[in-house]
């Protein structure tokens, strides 16, 4: 069962409300749509898109007796396994991993979730115990959201934040503290609240339970804490990047969609290109001869600028033997589309980089149904800078002085590129967070700035593991997830994540420190996994660009941005100061920033602008 959309609501008027959210999610899923209501009270609902013939099943779909019922987004890659064990002693009406999840739930209960290895989220109904179950997967690829109304003992479920607010009695409220979390950091933390006030994103791993006494919010499974996960530690490197490439491979075979094309998006970067190279082997080992055995290689570029990496991409085409569908994003002319793209979001993202996810999706929308992204490695694994510290300070207090001082040594060549940024003030890069949220403070409303500087504790990193973990299920990783799927959803379009199996995460949690970075590289245990797969300019590729846009983008939109930041409505908020923020985006314009500070002032506009216009689609648009 691929995309969908759901949605329920326990409460007044439940099957009304769920055929309104129902409408408010057929992007999600255009071939069809259903609604179940067992009592006024309670009502579940679906949207659906199907990818193969062989997996229709209409929802919201029930158990034989028809006292359980069920709306289910997204797949379980391990249904074969687990519908041999069922199946003796129920009856399975379709192969749809919906009706696996209900006929586990009926032996199981609770535990079946530790059983499925998929990407999905669930809503489902037990008639008999009057109980309400929702869950998400472990890692978070599917969404679900929630929002509980004590006030009118309403309990209401969707795919998407837009779709509460069809429901008159859902408010609509900002949440100030998260959007000085995302003002301030760039990145918030995902504690289970959203930009709006009342509606909470279901965590990742998470489940709940709703009846007629009380809601249950429950954990149930940690990438560090299972215990399918062992430590590993004094392996050779071979046995861990060999034990690395074997759940790799198996997780890409497992997500290839029945005999249908599956595309990939290609940055250039080590990620992606490990996705697309190591595809390429199995669709033709596995699969050839099928209408699989090809991928459709989809990339976003920009000619004669920094932020272009189309020279790598054509270095995967050609070990591949395929060829790339370019996609040239532009944003001249193309106001409506961002804001069209803030709506679709739900919640402002921050940066601006997510609007190619947005166009690569429409460009893939005419071609394939089922793609994959390379997103993962970079959280599990330490692919960003910040890591390398962290993994220093843990070598320094574990008197690893050996190790340390290697690690410095092949690091030190890697920084030779700053000695051309005469601008760059190197005192300036220690404690440079701190520096940084104090310069965002300065755009700030004293009133705002004073209502949200709460004295919290700081999180304390005591080792490598610890800071991804926290990556991983609560700050970039969901970041990536939550706009991922905004943008494929809205076009229709399935996006899938092959580095992100529950067994393989476990298995990076489970690997020492040194398979992370080693010798001055990071994600050293994927590196040494993809040689001889994907071509060495990438393996041993040091610099990243993370899928960028080009930094001219916001100056290509200065009327519109003006406009937006002279607005009365913008001044009216309370956020900002107003005449602050327009001498900030006047030296942007001009190219009077220094380079080293551009990209950061670049993402604080972005910020500002996409929190701007969040507030005009759902708020003063009402949308």
């Amino acid at each position: 069962m691929p995309l969908g959309g759901i949605c329920a609501v326990k409460g007044n008027n439940a099957e009304n409300i769920v055929k309104e959210m129902c409408k408010r999610l057929k992007h999600r899923g255009p071939d069809d749509e259903g609604a179940y209501a067992p009592s006024k009270n309670i009502a579940l609902g679906h949207r659906a898109l199907f990818i193969h013939e062989s997996q229709r099943a209409h929802q919201p779909l029930s158990n034989e007796d028809e006292t359980v019922w069920i709306t289910f987004d997204g797949a379980i890659y391990n249904f074969e396994t687990l519908a041999k064990k069922l199946d003796k002693s129920h009856k399975f009406r379709s192969i749809s991993s919906a009706e696996l999840v209900i006929h586990a739930y009926e032996e199981a209960g609770l535990n079946c979730l530790e059983e499925f290895n998929g990407d999905f989220a669930f809503c489902l109904w037990d008639s008999k115990k009057k109980l309400l179950f929702l869950a998400r997967d472990k890692l978070g690829v599917r969404p679900l959201y929630y929002c509980h109304l004590d006030d009118s003992n309403r309990f209401l479920v969707s795919s998407e934040i837009k779709a509460f607010f069809v429901d008159p009695l859902v408010p609509r409220k900002p949440n100030d503290e998260v959007i000085h979390e995302y003002l301030l950091k760039g990145i918030r933390g995902h504690k289970g609240d959203t930009f709006f006030e009342g509606i909470k994103e279901l965590l990742p791993a998470h489940y709940v339970l709703v009846n007629q006494n009380n809601v249950v919010v429950q954990e149930y499974w940690s990438p560090i804490n299972s215990s399918r996960s062992t430590a590993v530690k004094d392996e050779k490197t071979s046995d861990y990047s060999s034990r690395f490439l074997e759940l790799f491979r198996e997780s890409i075979r497992i997500r290839l969609p029945e005999d249908m094309l599956i595309g990939t998006f290609l940055s250039g970067g080590l990620d992606s290109s490990s996705v697309a190279c190591l595809t390429d082997r199995v669709l033709k080992s596995d699969f050839s001869g099928d209408t699989r055995a090809h991928q459709v290689l989809l990339s976003a570029v920009y000619p004669n600028n920094l932020a272009d990496e189309k020279a790598y991409a054509d270095e995967v085409a050609r070990s591949v033997n395929g060829r790339i569908d370019y996609l040239y994003p532009s944003i001249k002319g193309q106001w409506d589309d961002i804001k069209s793209f803030v709506y679709h979001m739900d919640e402002p993202v921050p940066v601006f980089n997510y609007y190619v996810y947005w166009c690569v999706s429409r460009a893939a929308r005419s071609k394939v149904r089922v793609t994959f992204s390379g997103q993962g490695p970079d959280e599990a694994l330490g692919g960003h800078g910040e890591e390398r510290m962290i993994y220093y300070k843990e070598l320094w207090k574990r008197r690893r002085l050996l190790p340390l001082l290697k690690e410095l040594l092949a690091t030190l060549p890697q920084h030779k590129i700053f000695k051309t940024f005469n601008d760059v003030d190197f005192s300036a890069l220690l404690n440079l967070s701190e520096k940084r949220e104090s310069t965002v403070e300065r755009f700030f409303a004293p009133e705002f700035a004073a209502a949200n500087n709460p004295n919290e504790t700081l999180y304390t990193v005591e080792s490598l593991n610890d800071f991804l973990l926290n990556e991983v299920t609560r700050t970039l990783l969901l970041d990536h997830l939550q706009f991922g799927d905004r943008a494929a959803s809205a076009f229709s379009v399935e996006m899938r994540y092959p580095f992100l199996d529950y067994r393989l995460v476990e298995y990076m949690f489970s690997l020492p420190a040194s398979q992370r970075i080693n010798n001055g590289w990071t994600k050293y245990v994927l590196r040494s996994a993809m040689k001889g797969i994907i071509p060495e300019a990438i393996r041993k590729r040091r610099g990243k660009l993370g899928t960028p846009v080009p930094m001219e983008w916001l100056v290509y939109l200065e009327k519109e941005i003006r406009e937006i930041f002279e607005s009365k409505e913008f001044c009216g908020r309370g956020y900002f100061n107003q005449q602050a923020v327009l001498r900030m985006y006047d030296r942007f314009c001009n190219g009077s920033v220094k380079r080293f500070d551009r990209m950061f002032y670049n993402d604080l506009i972005w910020r500002i602008l996409n929190l701007e216009l969040w507030f005009e689609v759902f708020f003063d648009q009402q949308n």
